[in-house]
């Protein structure tokens, strides 16, 4: 939002505030921090051995519970997940190929939690994702995936220029008037403290003004009750607020320009001037914030949680105000009030005047997802920290195939976990077909009921029931494996 000036009006006692914000974002640092996010995420690469072909093998990833959380089919099938929480990430290579398959919404990367309290945490900060802006509470942290454009902005301490610090105890207010408050002779900025809850008690009433010029070049410490404060500050109320915290809070006395911290407020000078109407008549006041106050003030009070700093600005520009360490920002509430000549009539009035938040040093950071895609194999992210097995998903295939390397454990390292499995053939016994190891009178049933069509053979049992080697099943296979059994004729001894 661009800073904007409510157009002044004549008025003894009333003055119009608007709630404004700086223009500038006054970014004075930009960086880049690379974070791993992801949850634990399986890059799973079937190695045959010896040339096998388990283009058609079916394969299972079993948790230590014995339940599915994925099937896959060969070398480079297509993954089935089976578990609601787990992501295939098969076939994304880089952040490109990732944005083409468009992942679930459920990001399985978590989220990315600031390190500082005060990032991306209002007022101090907000954060942009692809675009779009919003604050939100740092506790809560950021969804993000390795697609997302992520930054933060935030109130950034160790840009600021710290002059002092100090620790206000509990239950108490403290306000610092700056001494060249005796120079400007400003003597109507004034301010006391109105409860918003009846409980709430503080030293500084309606008929007891602080005002500014009597404490000139002191730090006063006022008691009050914990809670939000109005702050009646030289004829309005509203416009500014105190909280009273019930334990002790850091503050850190910041030094800035003026136009820097309050951009817009007054020109390059430090002044400020108005136009008012006197009936029909128009009339200009220029108020200098460094000038001779004592018929054109401007009175200026700046807060921060229970702190108020009470500011002329130096010869060089520069002020200071006090920032809490717990929210690290600040607003500055300004009136003005005048006593000038016109067509020679003396006239005196009140007008104008803002709320404006302090445009303290800012730090804009990207976040960058680092994240390790695979290069091949399968790929199933969001996995639990678990043991994991996998297995071969078929009875058949079972018996075919054996496998080495299956058994692993996924931790929560937040780094991609490999699992390189070894696939090998089984050897196939001629005259075996039920593929236990020894050749007797099952292997005949299981072959007549075979070519009666009774029960089928599948797999490389089809292999080991052609035991004349003729490259086809039939009776004559039935005869030559029962001559073997009866040891009438013996099947050569041959592992296929």
């Amino acid at each position: 939002m661009k800073l904007k000036i409510i157009a002044a009006f004549s008025a003894a006692a009333m003055m119009l505030f608007t709630s404004i914000t700086a223009s500038a974002d006054n970014i004075t640092r930009n960086i880049v921090t690379g974070v791993r996010l992801n949850k634990p995420y399986l890059n799973i690469n079937m190695k045959p051995s010896g040339g096998t072909d388990i283009s058609k093998v079916k394969f299972a990833l079993l948790n230590s519970n014995g339940k599915k959380i994925a099937t896959f089919t060969g070398k480079n099938g297509t993954v089935n997940i089976l578990d609601g929480t787990a992501v295939d990430l098969t076939g994304i290579h880089d952040v490109d190929s990732y944005k083409a398959k468009d992942p679930p919404e459920n990001r399985f990367l978590g989220l990315y939690y600031p390190e500082a309290d005060y990032k991306c945490n209002a007022p101090s900060g907000k954060v942009e994702r692809n675009g779009i802006t919003y604050y939100m509470e740092a506790k809560k942290g950021i969804s993000m995936g390795p697609d997302d454009e992520v930054y933060l902005t935030y109130t950034d301490k160790s840009n600021f220029k710290i002059v002092d610090t100090m620790t206000v105890p509990a239950n108490k207010i403290i306000i610092d008037v700056d001494k060249k408050f005796l120079q400007t002779e400003n003597k109507t900025e004034a301010c006391y403290f109105i409860p918003t809850d009846s409980s709430q008690k503080c030293g500084i009433t309606k008929d007891n003004k602080f005002k500014m010029y009597d404490h000139a070049g002191k730090k006063e410490t006022i008691s009050a009750t914990k809670g939000k404060y109005d702050i009646w500050f030289t004829g309005t109320k509203g416009n500014a607020y105190s909280y009273v915290s019930d334990h002790s809070v850091k503050y850190s006395k910041v030094r800035m320009k003026f136009n820097d911290a309050f951009p817009g407020v007054a020109d390059k000078n430090l002044k400020i001037t108005n136009t008012y109407k006197n009936g029909s008549k128009e009339f200009s006041v220029t108020f200098d914030l460094r000038g001779n106050m004592k018929d054109n003030s401007v009175s200026t009070l700046c807060y921060s949680g229970s702190v108020l700093t009470a500011f002329v600005p130096d010869s060089d520009g520069y002020v200071e105000f006090w920032v809490s360490d717990e929210e690290l920002d600040a607003n500055m509430t300004y009136t003005f009030s005048y006593f000038t000549t016109v067509d020679g009539s003396k006239i005196a009035g009140s007008g104008g005047g803002s709320r404006v938040k302090a445009e303290v040093p800012k730090t804009r950071e990207k976040i960058s997802v680092l994240m390790e895609f695979p290069t091949s194999g399968y790929c199933v992210a969001a996995l639990k920290p678990d043991k994991y097995t996998i297995v071969i998903d078929d009875s058949v295939d079972a018996k075919d195939y054996n496998l080495s390397g299956g058994s692993f454990t996924v931790s929560d390292t937040q780094k991609m976990q490999t699992a390189n499995i070894k696939v090998s053939k089984n050897g196939v016994l001629l005259g075996d077909c039920n593929r236990d190891g020894v050749i007797n009178n099952t292997d005949v049933t299981l072959l007549v009921a075979h070519i009666k069509g009774i029960r089928l053979l599948s797999g490389r049992s089809l292999l080991a029931a052609d035991v004349n080697e003729s490259n086809s099943v039939n009776i004559s296979d039935v005869t030559v494996l029962a001559a073997h059994v009866k040891g009438e004729k013996l099947i050569p001894y041959k592992i296929l």
